[in-house]
């Protein structure tokens, strides 16, 4: 009999003294993730969306703001992925967790700093969300990239909480399964539930496989409340996409350009069409959830018993490693901790709760651990929540409420595959950043230098303001210290002394 995690048990009594009677009225939750979303990578939209493209179309997208609210303030956990992800499973930021770069990460630094020991696999220790669901009576499903470990319990969906996996594993990117089409034997090796010869045609799309297994999910679980997550590896490189949605977006881009229409750097015609399919995906997908059974009759529709988030792991990739896309008017991209890398969009509806006003565009400051908290929150579970998570809820401001979350804290001591040798991103080298309210402060650890930005004025991070507010930059200094030591976060180490650089001061 397999062991189980001491915190998990602790949990599981408590979710179970809480009453799973009440389950049945609980919503369903789903977690619509994509991979590498900048916050400017969906359709220009004057209400919801007025910085964002006007080449990518995600018509299904708008559909879900229109139903939900958009916060346009929320970021990821980290510029980079795993981290972000492992923030999301368990509530906790990255330096809590000491999982703080993409696994395994590269073996890189600078001349003065080195990265420190991290773990580069979820802890066992942790309580998941998948975890803390089940235990609340959720049937649960993983569909997509997990990319939480490079072995073991860490690397499997299924060891930590899902009922169902699908495709999650070890990998970050399709690379080593294929790519986006499923090779010529009809399936992508190595990827669970998807990797049996001749199951697929060879030119069918990995969106789509996984959106499928997502939809036979929901139906199977219309009785009982269930969590979905459906992570996709889009729009992660390598870039590949059908050719006639590549040939549509060229011609587009050419149009646009011939128009002298300013296209803010979004003209790669792949990238283009990958966000296009990770949209009907999403469109796919409200589409099972008003019908469950697929077909045709909608009296058995789960959609308003329905809580969906839509987010991203990080930024847009614009940097020496690959520029598919361009994030502006925020700063920078994927690896920085500059906006661009770390400001990303974030979509959440639930139209069967009429406290939730519908088509409300919000500025509310939240980051990734703030969903495994709401999660918890709707779900009836808060009361029985692991200890010291760093998230909160974000019901209140759902529900129109008066909200201060408090200060979003970030810590990257690695040096970004980004940042490393490029002109473009030059904010991913050993830093800390914290944000309050419109102020963020960013401190690198190379020259031991503050930045210190009113984002109210200045969303693209130009003008450095550190010596007209030393007041300002003083308190989030301490504030920035006190919680790295607070979570006993690993430090940059210095090559010279071979010993952890000081915290901020």
């Amino acid at each position: 009999m397999p062991l189980v995690k001491l915190p998990l048990l602790l949990f599981v009594l408590c979710a179970l003294a809480t009453g799973q009677a009440r389950a049945a009225s609980r919503p369903n939750i789903v977690l619509f993730l994509v991979d590498d979303l900048g916050w400017t990578d969906w359709q220009q939209d004057p209400k919801f969306n007025p910085t964002g493209s006007v080449v990518y179309e995600t018509p299904n997208l708008l559909r879900l703001a229109k139903s939900g609210q958009v916060f346009r303030s929320a970021y990821a956990a980290c510029p980079v992925c795993s981290p972000t992800r492992a923030a999301i499973m368990t509530g906790k930021n990255p330096a809590r967790l000491r999982l703080t770069d993409w696994i395994p990460g590269p073996n890189v630094g600078t001349a003065k700093l080195t990265k420190p020991k991290w773990r580069k696999n979820l802890a066992a220790t942790e309580v998941t969300l998948a975890e803390a669901l089940r235990a609340g009576g959720y049937a649960t499903g993983f569909f997509g990239k997990w990319h939480l470990g490079e072995r073991g319990g860490a690397a499997d969906p299924k060891q930590n909480g899902f009922d169902v996996n699908i495709g999650g594993g070890p990998f970050g990117s399709p690379t080593s399964a294929g790519g986006y089409f499923a090779a010529a034997d009809g399936c992508w090796t190595g990827l669970p539930g998807l990797d049996t010869p001749g199951a697929y045609p060879a030119d069918k799309y990995l969106s789509e496989a996984l959106t499928e297994r997502a939809g036979e999910f929901i139906q199977q679980s219309t009785q009982q409340p269930f969590f979905l997550m459906l992570s996709h590896y889009h729009v992660h490189t390598p870039l590949e996409a059908p050719a006639d949605l590549e040939v549509k977006y060229q011609q587009k881009i050419d149009r646009l350009q011939s128009q002298g229409i300013e296209l803010k750097d979004h003209t790669n015609a792949t990238y283009a069409a990958m966000v296009e399919k990770m949209d009907q995906s999403l469109g796919a997908l409200l589409d099972r959830l008003e019908d469950p059974n697929g077909d045709g009759d909608r009296r058995d529709s789960v959609r308003a018993n329905t809580l969906i988030c839509f987010a991203s792991d990080n930024g847009g990739l614009w940097s020496a490693e690959g520029s598919p896309t361009r994030n502006l008017p925020l700063r920078e991209g994927k690896g920085s901790m500059y906006e661009g890398g770390i400001r990303t969009p974030l979509v959440i509806s639930w139209p069967g709760n009429t406290a939730i006003a519908p088509g409300v565009v919000t500025q509310a400051l939240t980051a990734s651990p703030d969903l495994f908290a709401t999660a918890l929150d709707v779900a009836g579970l808060s009361d029985s929540a692991p200890t010291a998570i760093d998230g909160v809820s974000l019901r209140t401001a759902l529900e129109g409420h008066p909200f201060d979350r408090g200060e979003l804290y970030w810590h990257y001591p690695h040096l970004s595959n980004q940042d490393k040798g490029s002109k473009k991103i030059s904010g991913g080298a050993f830093v800390s950043a914290v944000r309050k309210a419109n102020w963020k402060l960013i401190y690198f650890y190379e020259n031991q230098g503050y930045e210190l930005y009113n984002l109210a004025t200045d969303e693209g991070e130009t003008t450095n303001v550190l010596a007209a507010e030393p007041a300002i930059a003083a308190e989030l200094s301490q504030a920035l210290r006190h919680y790295l030591l607070r979570v006993d976060a690993q430090l940059p180490v210095s090559r010279a002394t071979g010993l952890p650089v000081a915290a901020p001061q």
